[in-house]
């Protein structure tokens, strides 16, 4: 029997077991990340205090997320939660893991209208949440509205908004086909739609093909713009004058998109994320 009873045996014990699928930089970064969680220390004192003593149980837990790191599970989903512009967000698998590019897409809207009046904000195919509630919390005297065909996902948005203190108005409906009676007009649009074409697929990692929800990742090829064509369409129809929208976009679909926006008479600007590719694109009336 193995005997992990320190915290270097620990960290020792952890990096062999997931260094199968994780490279050495890769694990030493995931154990500082459950270290954090399970331990409730910093990370400088597995360097520190390496004798630092480890109960049974605290083993057993790093153990069961080993096992689950091992079946290439996300360690925000192991967790249970993540965060997002520094608010913490429950997450599972009903709801994507916000990425470090819809967190600068999220800032780059609070930096263009925290200063402007708005009063009507609507977050289309919101997920966890996650931008709606960092809207509404940077935002504030704003309304903000948030849609999704998921139930399981909205109940997550739901808990989010209570967990971060924020009222959002939840909606549930399909963005495609949709129901619901809307009674007012909006003065920012915001969405990270599925945009993954199904031929890209096979170039993902099987961290997000085995575990993240596929309704919100993958749109068909023969119509990789289906959600942006009907948001544009919702947008043109609810807007207020001088409304922006602002979408998350598939790298490779910039020139598509710009073609679909002037066939829509829109203006769009493409920016570029932090990899230098293109990710956002921001649209107005002409």
């Amino acid at each position: 029997m193995i005997i992990v009873n320190t915290l270097a045996k620990l960290k020792t014990h952890f990096n062999q077991k997931i260094e199968e699928i994780y490279s050495s930089n890769e694990a030493n970064s995931l154990f500082k990340i459950f270290v954090k969680e399970y331990l409730n220390i910093d990370a400088y004192k597995i360097i520190s205090e390496p004798e630092m003593r480890i109960t049974e149980s605290e083993y057993l837990r790093f153990r069961k997320s080993i096992n689950e790191l091992l079946q290439h599970k996300p360690y925000q989903y192991i967790l249970g939660h993540t965060y997002f512009l520094d608010l913490k967000i429950k997450i599972d698998n009903n709801v994507l893991i916000p990425r470090p590019e819809t967190e600068q897409l999220t800032q780059i809207i609070i930096q263009q209208n925290n200063n402007k009046t708005i009063n009507n904000i609507i977050d289309i195919c919101t997920g966890s949440g996650c931008i709606a509630i960092a809207l509404k919390k940077n935002i504030p005297h704003a309304t903000v509205d948030a849609i999704d065909i998921s139930i399981d996902a909205l109940k997550i948005a739901e808990q989010n908004a209570k967990l971060n203190n924020t009222q959002i108005n939840i909606i549930n409906d399909d963005i495609l086909s949709l129901k619901t009676n809307l009674k007012k007009t909006f003065d920012i649009f915001v969405s990270n739609p599925p945009y993954v074409t199904m031929s890209e697929k096979k170039n993902m990692n099987k961290n997000v093909i085995l575990h993240e929800p596929h309704i919100a990742l993958f749109v068909q090829d023969d119509d990789p713009l289906v959600f942006y064509n009907k948001i544009i369409q919702f947008f043109k129809k609810y807007a207020n004058p001088n409304a922006v929208l602002y979408f998350e976009i598939n790298e490779v679909k910039a020139s598509q998109l710009t073609s679909l926006s002037q066939k829509y008479n829109l203006d769009i600007e493409i920016l570029k994320d932090i990899s230098n590719k293109d990710r956002f694109a921001i649209i107005r009336e002409l």
